[in-house]
């Protein structure tokens, strides 16, 4: 692990031990207790001053159209998004779980 993730490990640690979600009745509303909101201002502070180049995160349906999809496995879509710079939320499963739905349909 690098610096960077030794740094965000125990922030993201407090955040998660300091963090509940309530049904108001109308919604589910997300606390966070006072040391986890400290956390989350450290982590956002940390991220906002560092020099790292993050990769940007989509959704692989934003990322690419579905028309493009053709007969790519999902392996070689994820690696066709990392050659963009791009990194999918939910990686190979859940782009596999998008064509299973397309093909459903």
């Amino acid at each position: 692990m690098d610096s960077l993730g030794k740094a965000l490990l125990p922030l993201l640690e407090r955040i998660r031990n300091g963090h509940s979600v309530e049904w108001d009745g109308n919604r589910h509303v997300g606390h966070l207790t006072p040391d986890a909101l400290t956390a989350h201002d450290n982590l956002q502070a940390l991220i906002e001053h560092t020099d790292v180049d993050l990769p940007e995160t989509w959704f692989f349906g934003d990322w690419i159209g579905m028309e493009e999809i053709g007969d790519s496995t999902a392996t070689e879509l994820m690696e066709q998004a990392a050659a963009d710079g791009i990194r999918i939320w939910g990686g190979v499963a859940k782009i596999q779980e998008t064509i299973d739905c397309m093909q459903a349909q």
